[in-house]
């Protein structure tokens, strides 16, 4: 296969292809890449659940991609609301000021609020975190969606809590 089909897969499949993928910004702009590669498929008898979710039809499931792109969507915009995400973002890194610890408890209490809050926020916002710590987290603590970060500082200070997600996060990290 070459030409005009596989530049719509490489498009829609993503990095690693010849070509870089389309940007496509809008559910509908999806919809009618997925409907010009099932065309392309047809043409060349191929069968699209080869490349695609499909339907009981054998037809690309429009409405399943249209959905993971609304989540898509959903999640970027949620993101964006946080100062931090963003800034990560836009400049590539983020510089956390690290208290002095030793000096101050109230600022000690600050940063622990905060990580927290990250935390809680990586761990409801990402099906499959990155974080180490995070994925040890969920292992050992179930994280209702009412949470604050004084929950969870609470949760992890519960004897033995703690000891549980430090292990295996370290575990993890071999």
């Amino acid at each position: 296969m070459g030409g005009c089909f596989t530049d719509r897969i490489g498009c829609l499949r993503g990095p690693g292809h010849r070509r870089p993928p389309r940007r496509i910004s809008r559910p509908e702009e999806l919809t009618k890449a997925l409907t010009s590669a099932q065309s392309g498929l047809a043409a060349r008898r191929v069968e699209p659940s080869k490349w695609f979710a499909t339907t009981r039809y054998g037809n690309i499931d429009l409405d399943f991609y249209r959905e993971k792109a609304r989540d898509q969507i959903k999640r970027d915009r949620e993101k964006v609301q946080d100062g931090v995400f963003r800034e990560r973002y836009l400049s590539g890194y983020a510089f956390v000021r690290v208290p002095r610890f030793r000096h101050d408890a109230e600022v000690w209490r600050e940063f622990t609020e905060s990580f927290a809050g990250r935390v809680l926020y990586l761990a409801r916002h990402q099906s499959k975190p990155r974080s180490l710590f995070v994925q040890s987290m969920r292992k050992f603590v179930k994280i209702p969606e009412k949470w604050e970060p004084s929950d969870l500082l609470a949760r992890l200070r519960e004897p033995g809590t703690w000891r549980q997600v430090r292990d295996e996060t370290a575990r993890r990290s071999k």
